[in-house]
């Protein structure tokens, strides 16, 4: 039997050779800095989209709280007649909630595309995620990638002229 530590080292070690796989299909500048843009994109429209849902889960769990509650029904004549209309206007007529909803799907979609641009324009190769789209190393490694790739920019030294 496997201890914790031992899976977190293996865990690691799948890691650390998922990423340099995924650094052998990540060599061309065009595809990485259209990942450096697009990740960040794709990670800022995953926050935008909890952003929207927030009011909707608040009412799933109250829906919920009230399917299980010995009033519920009494609840539920609440729930239906004064606080969901007043929620669904308030939804509907706060900016916020819409431009969230836009801004996830839009910084989504533009994510992915320069994604695939890179890899189409830049890298001609197909990205390392198609082999397998259910596997989370996927997801976080480019993440890792992209924050390695922001780190050398950053920390690289500046070049004089002399």
């Amino acid at each position: 039997m496997s201890t914790l530590k031992e899976l977190i080292r293996r865990a690691l070690r799948a890691q650390k050779d998922y990423l340099s796989l995924y650094r052998a299909g990540h060599k061309t500048r065009g595809c990485r800095a259209t990942h450096m843009i697009g990740i960040p994109m794709i990670m800022a429209s995953l926050i935008a989209f909890t952003l929207y849902l927030i009011p909707i889960l608040k009412v799933s769990a109250f829906i919920v709280k009230c399917a299980f509650s010995p009033t519920g029904m009494q609840h539920f004549h609440f729930f239906f007649h004064v606080a969901l209309p007043n929620i669904l206007q308030s939804v509907a007529t706060t900016p916020s909630a819409v431009t969230n909803l836009l801004a996830g799907i839009t910084l989504f979609t533009v994510g992915w595309f320069l994604q695939f641009l890179g890899h189409v324009a830049f890298e001609k190769n197909s990205p390392l995620f198609l082999n397998n789209p259910f596997n989370p190393l996927s997801y976080t490694t480019a993440v890792i990638f992209t924050a390695q790739e922001y780190g050398q920019l950053i920390t690289r030294p500046f070049k004089r002229n002399k």
